[in-house]
């Protein structure tokens, strides 16, 4: 569960800065005002050589939205109307169902005397029992030290760094107001995110994540795999079946549930499962019993199609 804590009131005070393009850095990861760092001799020493230049990210057009499912945005600063509401909540809505990201957006006028973190994790567990791979941006009026708060993949998948240079621009989009603009960049961190591979419980590091997420989506079927551990108190089954109507909808799909408590291999489809894939469930089970998560996953993939078992192959060698 990681955050970075930056300051709105930033580029309010570094105006001066942004037309030489440079970047600001200090090692607690927050932005002051230059006011509060005592005893500066020079501009280097609080600024690094890199030359600012604003990262390149995927565009919402080039994302078919529909209307979202359910409400993501919580505007309790009335920051957010109309169709940036709308625009911001459908980007949530479609994380959460393409991405399987538990994400939010919260708004706040008062902390209530929490920090920050307190009052982001505090959110994400009343409006999601603190469960699954979670994105809950904050946008606090308040002190205007801005969080976000990851859980699950979004820990491993959204790195500092990122979210460092993302903040960087969307601090001057909140400093003129465009907070859509500002809650859509940070939003967009979560697409580095897996589309097939849904780690829940932190299983694989980010490059074994990624492999496996290009080996799954590789496949001749359209095929995604859901890595947690159940503690919900309903079957595998049950719980699988859930997160397949909210993956897949009314599209045709086949989806995997590697459960790390009962190491066990579940598999959900729209229709009959393919010969192919029955035949290899309990192999794949076998890996699953001893932990061996990636065998399990690719013991299913190259049962899928001659593009998963190529890719699975380049990768072995």
């Amino acid at each position: 569960m990681l955050g970075l804590i930056f300051l709105k009131n930033f580029f309010a005070a570094s105006a001066a800065l942004l037309c030489i393009g440079v970047l600001y850095s200090c090692s607690d990861n927050s932005r002051s005002t230059f006011d509060d760092i005592p005893q500066m001799s020079s501009v280097n020493e609080v600024i690094t050589e890199e030359i600012v230049t604003e990262p390149e990210t995927q565009p919402i057009t080039e994302i078919k939205l529909a209307t979202a499912d359910g409400t993501y945005i919580y505007d309790n600063a009335g920051v957010l109307t109309g169709e940036a509401f709308t625009n911001c909540n459908d980007y949530a809505g479609w994380l959460y169902k393409e991405r399987l990201i538990n994400a939010a957006v919260v708004t706040t006028n008062d902390l209530g005397g929490k920090t920050p973190y307190e009052f982001a994790e505090a959110a994400y567990e009343e409006i999601y029992a603190g469960k699954g791979s979670g994105f809950l941006l904050l946008i606090n009026n308040d002190t205007n030290n801005d969080y976000i708060y990851k859980t699950g993949s979004c820990s491993v998948y959204v790195s500092s760094e990122s979210e460092k240079q993302e903040f960087y621009w969307a601090t001057r989009e909140l400093v003129n107001e465009d907070y859509e603009g500002a809650v859509l960049r940070l939003l967009k961190l979560a697409v580095n995110c897996p589309s097939h591979l849904f780690d829940n419980a932190g299983v694989f590091t980010a490059e074994k994540g990624a492999e496996l997420d290009s080996i799954i989506s590789a496949c001749d079927t359209q095929l995604s795999v859901l890595v947690t551990e159940n503690s919900t108190g309903s079957t595998n089954e049950e719980l699988l079946k859930t997160y397949f109507d909210r993956r897949y909808g009314s599209e045709s799909g086949i989806m995997l549930l590697v459960d790390t408590a009962s190491k066990t291999v579940t598999v959900v489809s729209d229709s009959e499962l393919p010969q192919r894939l029955s035949a290899v469930l309990d192999k794949a089970n076998a890996y699953a019993v001893k932990s061996d998560y990636e065998a399990a996953i690719i013991t299913i993939t190259d049962a899928m199609g001659a593009a998963a078992a190529e890719s699975a192959t380049t990768s072995a060698n």
